[in-house]
């Protein structure tokens, strides 16, 4: 049997159209395959990314592929010591570096690990 669909609220013996207490009333937009009526793309802002300023300022780090591997190393240590926040601190700075290209010849595997360690770190 199909249930019948409760009535709408009722207010001052009129059915009201407005959303009950706490709900709001939502517009459905249905998709054109016409382009022309799209809305002009805005102009991108000009703001600096939040990638871009230095994480963990206190963690120095060599710019360079062997101080992304001093720094991944650092932090392997760290995990295993059981300083898993301060790890997942060292990863990240060493991903900062490489991401940011401020380290040159970091190999993709390298770039992988400190992703693969950092992630495995946040689970624990």
């Amino acid at each position: 049997q199909l249930k019948k669909a409760s009535p709408k609220p009722v207010v001052n013996g009129t059915q009201s159209t407005e959303p009950a207490p706490g709900f709001k009333r939502m517009e459905i937009q249905e998709a054109s395959d016409d382009e022309s009526d799209e809305a002009p793309a805005a102009a991108p802002a000009k703001k600096t990314p939040a990638s871009a300023a230095e994480p963990f300022p206190e963690i120095k780090v060599e710019h360079s592929r062997e101080g992304v591997e001093k720094a991944k190393n650092q932090a392997n240590t760290l995990f295993s010591q059981g300083s898993v926040d301060e790890a997942v601190r060292w990863f990240s700075k060493g991903l900062w570096v490489v991401e940011q290209k401020k380290a040159t010849g970091v190999p993709a595997d390298l770039h992988s690990i400190l992703h693969s360690n950092r992630a495995f770190a946040y689970i624990k």
